[in-house]
């Protein structure tokens, strides 16, 4: 997380809102529509950008290209996935929220987050299979990956020193 700035009394509370208010769209648009809105994401990448930007360009710069490689690398992966199987398992909304997700998240903490979302969303398939016609319903991704965000990034600095990194 960022050192403490100037504009740390105003900055985070209108970051954590914006957070929260971003999820609640994910969440509800998510699990009705199956999409993640291009303007969401949009709105987390300019989020994740001020959190960093008190640090200056070079953390932002970091924080940036961090967020273009994963996204690149997820990207990667669902369309190896795609032509592997014939079926689509994430959407480009879900690739986009994570890497807008590894923007607002130091590295380190990053697997945490995958973990955290992996783990929301497998406790949500199992608890809601009740029959083997559900059994094959699509589930959205993009509740748990928001969630888990919000967790992630409240936290990071109690799961830094749990890794022994602080």
């Amino acid at each position: 997380m960022p050192n403490v700035s100037p504009f740390d009394p105003w900055l985070m509370p209108l970051l954590a809102a914006e957070l929260l208010v971003c999820t609640a769209v994910i969440i509800y648009i998510d699990f009705r529509y199956m999409i993640i809105p291009d303007a969401i994401n949009l709105a987390l990448l300019t989020g994740g950008i001020a959190f960093w930007a008190p640090e200056g360009v070079i953390a932002t710069g970091v924080a940036c290209l961090t967020g273009a490689a994963v996204f690149g690398f997820v990207w990667l992966l669902r369309r190896i996935h795609s032509r592997a199987t014939g079926r689509i398992g994430l959407g480009m909304g879900d690739v986009k929220l994570i890497g807008v997700a590894a923007i607002w998240l130091p590295f380190a903490v990053f697997p945490a987050f995958l973990f955290s979302a992996s783990f929301l969303a497998l406790v949500f398939a199992i608890t809601t299979v009740g029959s083997r016609a559900r059994l094959h319903r699509r589930i959205p991704f993009g509740p748990f990956l928001a969630c888990s965000l919000v967790v992630t990034w409240a936290y990071q600095h109690h799961i830094i020193s749990l890794l022994g990194l602080s």
